[in-house]
Formats: structure tokens, C-alpha cells, sequence
């Protein structure tokens, strides 16, 4: 079986994929099993900038392979830490959230947005934020320090947030 049959017996179909097989790349240059180039204008669908096999990408993605690969987030790195040090001074952000999944990351997104929605509350400016709905502050409070549940239905027209 060819790269695409292995793919569509094996791999779950949740969205169209082009019929182009990459098999090597450099900067912002794929190149498809027939040898055609293509340029990457998708970047892994804005997870990675940094083009295909850049240097100094590999250089660092090599040495900390060499030193610790991964670790849980239970745990202090000193990559971790000088990157969120760089980030907030970049952004002037004063804290930064790294997560493992995109679950990880919508926990926050809901959090943060719950946050401030209560902060709005306890000033008074309900109706600015439409949280003068009894019923969702009741859901939100509910909620506080549980996993919160995600939209249903994945790929639906009318999702559900709660």
C-alpha cells in the first residue's frame, strides 16, 4: 500500500486532505513523491512557523532531545521557565499557559473568559458583557475547578457549550 491507501485504511477520516504526499522539505520549500515542489504556505496549520528543517530549529529540537525530550508540566525546566520569561517580555503579558492539547487550552480559554466575566459582574456592567442571564452565571459558578465540557458534537452546525 502507497502512503495515501495506508492513510485512508488506518487514519480516521475527520477531514479532506489534498492528494499531494510531502516526503522531504526545506524552509518554506515540500517537495511530493513524484519530486514536484511545492511552497508550504500552510506552516502545519499555524503550529510551526519555522519552515521545514530550518538549522536552527533542528539544532535546538536535537540538543534538548539529548538532554530531556519531554516531561510532564508537574515539573520545573528550565526551557519552560526562560521561554515564559521571553514571552511575557515580548507580549507584557504577565504570565503565560503552556498546555499539551487543545483540550488543555480551551480549559484555559473557558477560564480566563469566566474570570473576567466575573470581575465584569461584581462591577455592575452586566448587561455590556451579556452576563445579566441568571441562568448562565448559575452554569459558570457550577463549574468552577471541574473539567469544564466541551462543544458537543464535534463539527456540528448548532454546538452546545453546556
Amino acid at each position: 500500500m502507497n502512503t495515501q491507501q495506508l492513510d485512508h485504511t488506518y487514519i480516521a477520516n475527520t477531514y479532506a486532505r489534498y492528494p499531494v504526499t510531502i516526503v522531504r522539505g526545506k524552509g518554506s520549500l515540500v517537495w511530493d513523491e513524484n519530486g514536484k515542489e511545492y511552497i508550504d504556505l500552510a506552516t502545519g496549520i499555524a503550529v510551526n512557523s519555522f519552515g521545514v528543517s530550518d538549522p536552527a530549529w533542528v539544532r535546538a529540537v536535537t540538543e534538548q532531545l539529548c538532554t530531556v525530550q519531554h516531561t510532564s508540566n508537574l515539573y520545573f525546566t528550565a526551557p519552560d521557565a526562560q521561554l515564559a520569561q521571553l514571552l511575557c517580555e515580548k507580549t507584557g503579558m504577565k504570565k503565560v499557559f503552556f498546555s499539551n492539547s487543545g483540550a488543555e487550552a480551551n480549559e484555559c480559554a473557558i477560564k480566563a473568559a469566566r474570570k473576567r466575566i466575573g470581575k465584569v459582574i461584581r462591577k455592575g456592567h452586566q448587561a455590556v458583557t451579556g452576563t445579566h442571564n441568571p441562568q448562565l452565571r448559575q452554569r459558570c459558578w457550577h463549574m468552577r475547578g471541574r473539567k469544564q465540557p466541551r462543544l458537543t458534537r464535534a463539527g456540528s452546525q448548532s454546538p452546545s457549550l453546556f
